[in-house]
C-alpha cells in the first residue's frame, strides 16, 4: 500500500475514465493524493506545482496524447513512473513503449493487474536513487519484463488477439483475446492454436482464406524472424460460419535473447462493413466531393479539417503553396506537428476554445513550412460537435508580416532618425499649431518638456512678440516654404521673463494631408548660436587684430616666400615714405643699403627653419634718408613671413647721449663731496668708490675693493646690519635712508647718514650708496633738543601764569561789579549813575578779554574730548545766555538746524565757537533798524556740520576781511573789543578740523559759514 504522501497524477478528460481510475485506486486500498488535469498547459503546471509520485495518462486524447505527456515528462521530470490506461491500444504500440519501460493497464479488464501495476510502479520510483547505473537498471527491468506475471498481466490486459512464436513457428505464448476468440469462432482446439502448436502449419488456405493472403502472410512472419524488415502488416478476410469477419495482422519482431515475434490480430470487421455499406454511396457522393474539392483547391487559402485527435482529416491544394506539402502528406499528420514552437501553448488555447463552442476569428499563429521557414496563418475556426470534427479557414499573412516588419523596420528607422537626427524637427498640427511630434533636440533647444497636444502660443508664449506666428500663419495659409539663417530668437527659458539669444537657421513648410490641403507644418532647426558667436569673436578679433596692425607703433609687413611685400600697415608706408600701392611693388631687399648686405647678409636660412631672426640695421627710405632700425622676422605656417621693424634712430641717438651722460656721472662721481660707493648685493664687496670715500674713511681705492661693507662697521653694528639687509625693500624706484656708525680706517666712529638704491652694475644686481659725515648735525640736534625742553617748560609755567592772572584779575572785578550794583540802586544822581554805567562796560570789557585770554589758553593747553551733541540744544542754549545783553532787544531770531546724522565734537571748544560769532551778530548790530534779524542754518551729516551765522548788522568791510582773524586788531571806529576773539574762533575751528568763511559788506550785515568734521570714534 502507498503511503498518505503519496501524489498522483491523472491526465484524462473522460469522465467515467476518471472515475473508473479513482474506483480501482480505492477498491485495492491506494491511498493517495490525486489530481486531475485535461491539456498540456494544466499538466506541465501540475509538473512544476503539484509534483506528483506517479502519473496515469489515458493513451489517446482529444488534442493532447499520452505519448506527448510522456515526453514532456521525460524532459521535465524523468524520475517519475508513468502507466497508460486504455480501452483498445494496438498491438504495435504495445511493443514500442514496453520496451521504453512502460506500464500498460487495460480499463476494461476488472482484475488486480492495475493495483500491481502502481505498487510496482511507485516501488521502481523509491528504488530509481539507489541504482548505481544505467546497466543495472536496464537488467532489473528486462528480469522484471521477462517475469510470467508481468507478461501474463500485459498481454490479457489487451483487446487485440495475441501470440508470441519463436523462429520455427512454435506458439510460445497467447492472450486471452486469442483463446476467447478461438473458442467463439469455430471451437478450434488449443493443440492446434494455442501454445505449443506451429503457427506455420496453422496457416494454410482454409485458415487464412485465400492461398494469396497465406502466402503473403507465412512469408512477412519469416521475414520479421529473420530480420529482413523488423514489422509486417496483412490486412485479410476470415469469415466463419456464422459471420463475415476481416481482420489486420501485425508482425514485430521481439527483443530476446532468442528470435521471436510477436504477432497481432485486430478485428477490422466494423470499419470493412461501413466501408462495403458506404461504398454503395461513394460514386453518388464522389461526384458531389470532386465538385467541392474543386472549388476548394481554387481558393488560394488553406482550407481543411481536423479531429478531436488533431488530426488533419481533409487539406485542399492550397496547402502545398503555403505550406509545401500535398493534401496527401498532410492527410491523418498531426497539425500540432507542424506548429511553431513558441505559438504551441496559445493554439492549444484556441482550439480548446473552438472545441467549447467558441467561433474563432482572426487567430494568428506560426507553422513551419516543409522548406523550414515560418509562415505567418491567419485563421477562421469552427467545431462540428456532431461529428467532432473542426473546419478552419487560414489565410496566408507572411507577405503581410514581412510588410509589416518591413514597415517597423523603417518606423523605427525613421524614429531613429526623427529622434536621433542633428536637427531639430517637428510636426505642429492645424491653425492654432499645435505640437503633434517633437524630437529631443527641440526640446533641449527650448528647454521644455510634455509639450505634445499644445499649441506653440502656450509653450512659447515669448514668440508672439518677435513675430513667429506671423511666419506660421502664413506658411499655414499660402503654403509657402519660410527659412530663415542665423535668425535671433529670444526664449524664456525660466518663464521668469528673462530672454536669453538664440541663433537658429529655420524652415517652416506646409504639411498636407491626404486630400492635398494643408493641415499643419513641419518644421526644421538647427542652433547656430556657438557658431555665429563664433563668428563674432573672430570678426571681432579680426577687427582688433587689424586694428592692432593699423594701430602698432612699429612698421608690420608680410613677405610671400620670394620675400616680396604682400601687405603692411600704414605706419610702415609713412615710416618708409611710401604709398600703399607702392610699397607693394617692393622687396624687403630694396630697403637695405649694399654695402651693408655685403657685411650682413640677410638670415633666409634661418627663417626657413623656424627661427626668430632679430637684429639691427640701416633701411633707407623713399627720400634717400637712412634710419637705424631693429627687425623681428619670424615664418608663419602657411608660408609667409611676418615682420617687425622698430625705428630705432632716436634709441640710438639715446644711446650716445647715455654714454655722453656716463661720462659727466662718472666725473659726478669722482668728485662729489659726499662718500660714495656701489657693493655687490650678493657678496657685499665694494665694487666702486669715490675720491670723498677714499678721503674721508682713510682706505685706499684698491684697499676699498678688497673690503665688504662690513669692514666700515663697528662690531656692535655688524648683526643690526646683516639683520636690515634681509628686511629692507629697497628698488629700482625707492630710496632708503637711515643713521648709521661707520668705522674710520683709524677707528674713529662717525655718525652718518646713507642713502641707498638697487641698480644694474655692469650687468649685475647692486647698491649704490650715498654717505654722509652726520657728526655736526647730531650736534646741533642735541643743542636744538635741549632749547626745545627749555622751552617747554617756559610755555608751561606761562600757561600756569595766564590762567592764574586771569583767575586773581577776575575776582576783583566781581567785587567791583557787585559794589557797582549798591550804588546803581542806592544813588539817584543822574551822574553818578552814568559814571557807574560806564565803570560797568568798562569791567565787563575787561571781564571778557580775560575770559578769551583763559579760552585761548585752554584751546592750546587741553586735547580733545569728543562726545555725541545736539546742535539744536546748544545753540537756543547760548542765545538764551545772552539775552541780557542790552543789544540783544529788538533782534528776530531764525533757527533752522538738521540733524540727519549724530555729531560728535568737543563741547567746550563749539561752544567756544558759537557764544563768540552768535555775541558779536548781537553786538554789531544797527540800532536803528526796525528789522533786526540773526539767521542760523545747519545741517550735520555723516562726514561734517555745516552751519551759517547771517545777521544784518553794520557789516565788515572786505579790507578787512582777513585781518580781523588775527589777534588783537580791532577795527577802529568800532565798538570797544578785546581783538582776541575771532583769533580763538578760527584757531579752534582748526584745532576741530574745520574751516571758516566770511562773507560781507559795510552796512549790508555779515554772513560766517563754518564747515566741522564730524569726529565720530
Amino acid at each position: 500500500m502507498l503511503s498518505m504522501e503519496t501524489k498522483i497524477l491523472i491526465i484524462e478528460q473522460d469522465s467515467s475514465v476518471i472515475k473508473l481510475i479513482q474506483r480501482e485506486l480505492e477498491l485495492n486500498n491506494i491511498i493517495c493524493i490525486t489530481n486531475v488535469v485535461q491539456s498540456m498547459k494544466e499538466f506541465v503546471l501540475a509538473l512544476n506545482q503539484f509534483k506528483p509520485d506517479l502519473i496515469i495518462s489515458n493513451y489517446s486524447l482529444s488534442f493532447f496524447d499520452g505519448i506527448t505527456a510522456f515526453e514532456i515528462k521525460e524532459k521535465l521530470a524523468p524520475q517519475i513512473p508513468f502507466i497508460f490506461v486504455s480501452k483498445i491500444i494496438g498491438q504495435e504500440d504495445v511493443v514500442e513503449w514496453i520496451n521504453k519501460d512502460f506500464i500498460f493497464f487495460n480499463s476494461s479488464n476488472n482484475n488486480t493487474f492495475f493495483e500491481k501495476s502502481i505498487s510496482k510502479s511507485y516501488k521502481e520510483k523509491q528504488s530509481f536513487e539507489v541504482i548505481d547505473n544505467l546497466s543495472e537498471q536496464k537488467k532489473a527491468d528486462d528480469a522484471f519484463k521477462m517475469s510470467e506475471s508481468f507478461s501474463t498481466g500485459i498481454l490479457d490486459s489487451l483487446a487485440s488477439h495475441i501470440a508470441v512464436i519463436n523462429a520455427k513457428g512454435t506458439i510460445l505464448k497467447v492472450n486471452k483475446s486469442w483463446n476467447t476468440f478461438a473458442q467463439n469462432n469455430g471451437g478450434y482446439p488449443q493443440e492446434k492454436y494455442g501454445e505449443g502448436a506451429n503457427y506455420f502449419e496453422a496457416c494454410n488456405i482454409q485458415n487464412i482464406g485465400t492461398e494469396e493472403f497465406a502466402f503473403k502472410a507465412l512469408k512477412g512472419i519469416k521475414n520479421v524472424l529473420n530480420g529482413i524488415v523488423n514489422e509486417f502488416y496483412l490486412e485479410y478476410p476470415c469469415h466463419s460460419p456464422q459471420k463475415d469477419m476481416w481482420f489486420n495482422m501485425r508482425v514485430s519482431r521481439f527483443e530476446s535473447s532468442e528470435n521471436m515475434a510477436l504477432i497481432e490480430h485486430h478485428d477490422i470487421s466494423e470499419r470493412k462493413i461501413a466501408e462495403i455499406e458506404l461504398s454503395g454511396t461513394t460514386k453518388a457522393l464522389q461526384k458531389s466531393l470532386n465538385d467541392n474539392n474543386k472549388i476548394l483547391n481554387f481558393s488560394v487559402d488553406l482550407i481543411c479539417s481536423y479531429d478531436e485527435k488533431g488530426l488533419f482529416v481533409n487539406v485542399n491544394k492550397a496547402s502545398e503553396i503555403i505550406l509545401g506539402y500535398k493534401p496527401e502528406e498532410l492527410i491523418g499528420k498531426k497539425y500540432m506537428d507542424l506548429i511553431f514552437h513558441d505559438d504551441i501553448e496559445i493554439t492549444i488555447d484556441a482550439v480548446n476554445n473552438v472545441q467549447n463552442g467558441v467561433q474563432l476569428t482572426m487567430f494568428e499563429n506560426r507553422y513551419i513550412h516543409k522548406n523550414g521557414n515560418i509562415v505567418y496563418l491567419l485563421w477562421s475556426a469552427a467545431w462540428d460537435d456532431v461529428y467532432k470534427i473542426s473546419y478552419g479557414i487560414a489565410k496566408d499573412i507572411t507577405d503581410k508580416k514581412k510588410l509589416e516588419k518591413a514597415f517597423e523596420i523603417e518606423r523605427q528607422r525613421f524614429d531613429d532618425l526623427y529622434l536621433q537626427a542633428p536637427s531639430c524637427m517637428g510636426i505642429l498640427k492645424g491653425p492654432n499649431h499645435v505640437y503633434e511630434l517633437a524630437n529631443n533636440l527641440y526640446l533641449k533647444l527650448i528647454d521644455k518638456k510634455d509639450i505634445i497636444g499644445k499649441t506653440v502660443k502656450e509653450v512659447l508664449p515669448e514668440l508672439e512678440a518677435q513675430g513667429i506666428f506671423e511666419f506660421l500663419d502664413t506658411v499655414y495659409k499660402t503654403g509657402e516654404t519660410f527659412s530663415a539663417n542665423e535668425m535671433l530668437i529670444k526664449f524664456d527659458y525660466h518663464g521668469d521673463g528673462k530672454l536669453h539669444d538664440t541663433y537658429l537657421n529655420f524652415i517652416y513648410q506646409a504639411h498636407r494631408g491626404i486630400d492635398g490641403t494643408i493641415d499643419g507644418i513641419l518644421f526644421f532647426a538647427n542652433d547656430v548660436t556657438e557658431q555665429v558667436l563664433s563668428r563674432k569673436k573672430i570678426e571681432d578679433s579680426l577687427l582688433r587684430y587689424n586694428s592692432l596692425i593699423e594701430q602698432a607703433s612699429d612698421a608690420i609687413c608680410f613677405m610671400d616666400e620670394s620675400m616680396k611685400i604682400i601687405e603692411a600697415n600704414h605706419y610702415a608706408c609713412d615710416k618708409l615714405g611710401y604709398s600703399k600701392k607702392e610699397i607693394l611693388q617692393l622687396s624687403i631687399e630694396d630697403f637695405f643699403l649694399e654695402e651693408d648686405l655685403k657685411v650682413s647678409p640677410l638670415r633666409t636660412d634661418a627663417l626657413k627653419r623656424g627661427k626668430t631672426i632679430r637684429d639691427e640695421r640701416r633701411v633707407k627710405r623713399k627720400d634717400g634718408i637712412l634710419l637705424d632700425v631693429e627687425l623681428s622676422a619670424k615664418k608663419l605656417k602657411d608660408g609667409n613671413t611676418l615682420l617687425f621693424v622698430r625705428d630705432i634712430s632716436e634709441h640710438k641717438k639715446a644711446q650716445n647721449t647715455l654714454k655722453e651722460n656716463e661720462k659727466k656721472y662718472r666725473y659726478l662721481f669722482d668728485h662729489n663731496p659726499m662718500a660714495m660707493w656701489v657693493i655687490d648685493l650678493v657678496t657685499l664687496k665694494f665694487l666702486d668708490v669715490n675720491k670723498m670715500a677714499v678721503l674721508q674713511y682713510g682706505y685706499s681705492r684698491e684697499e676699498f675693493l678688497s673690503m665688504n661693507v662690513l669692514d666700515i662697521r663697528p662690531d656692535h653694528d655688524k648683526d643690526n646690519f646683516i639683520k636690515s639687509l634681509n628686511s629692507s625693500e629697497i628698488n629700482a624706484t625707492s630710496f632708503n635712508r637711515g643713521v648709521w656708525n661707520h668705522q674710520k680706517k683709524d677707528g674713529t666712529i662717525i655718525p652718518v647718514e646713507i642713502i641707498a638704491h638697487e641698480i644694474i652694475y655692469e650687468g649685475i644686481p647692486a647698491r649704490f650708496i650715498l654717505s654722509n659725515d652726520i657728526t655736526d648735525r647730531k650736534k646741533a640736534e642735541l643743542n636744538l633738543e635741549r632749547r626745545n625742553k627749555e622751552l617747554i617748560k617756559t610755555n608751561s609755567e606761562l600757561d600756569r601764569f595766564v590762567y592764574s592772572v586771569s583767575h586773581d584779575l577776575r575776582s576783583p572785578l566781581t567785587s567791583i561789579l557787585g559794589l557797582l550794583s549798591f550804588i546803581e540802586d542806592e544813588s539817584e544822581e543822574e551822574d553818578t549813575l552814568e559814571h557807574a554805567k560806564m565803570i560797568r562796560n568798562s569791567i565787563n570789557r575787561l571781564d571778557e578779554f580775560i575770559k578769551n585770554i583763559l579760552n585761548y589758553s585752554r584751546n592750546n593747553r587741553t586735547g580733545l574730548e569728543v562726545e555725541k551733541i545736539s546742535i539744536q540744544e546748544t545753540v537756543y542754549g547760548i542765545l538764551d545766555s545772552l539775552q541780557s545783553v542790552s543789544e540783544a532787544k529788538g533782534i528776530n531770531y531764525e533757527i533752522d538746524i538738521k540733524e540727519l546724522y549724530p555729531f560728535y565734537t568737543d563741547r567746550l571748544r563749539l561752544n567756544t565757537i558759537l557764544e563768540n560769532l552768535i555775541s558779536n551778530a548781537i553786538k554789531y548790530h544797527k540800532r536803528e533798524e526796525c528789522d533786526k534779524y540773526i539767521r542760523i542754518t545747519g545741517c550735520s551729516d555723516k562726514e561734517n556740520l555745516n552751519i551759517i551765522i547771517a545777521d544784518n548788522g553794520i557789516g565788515i568791510a572786505p579790507e578787512y576781511h582777513q585781518k580781523i582773524f588775527e589777534m588783537f586788531f580791532r577795527i577802529s571806529g568800532n565798538k570797544d573789543g578785546s581783538g582776541i576773539g575771532l583769533y580763538i574762533v578760527k584757531d579752534t575751528i582748526e584745532i576741530l578740523q574745520g574751516s571758516i568763511e566770511l562773507k560781507s559788506e559795510k552796512g549790508q550785515g555779515t554772513t560766517f559759514i563754518i564747515k566741522l568734521k564730524n569726529l565720530k570714534p
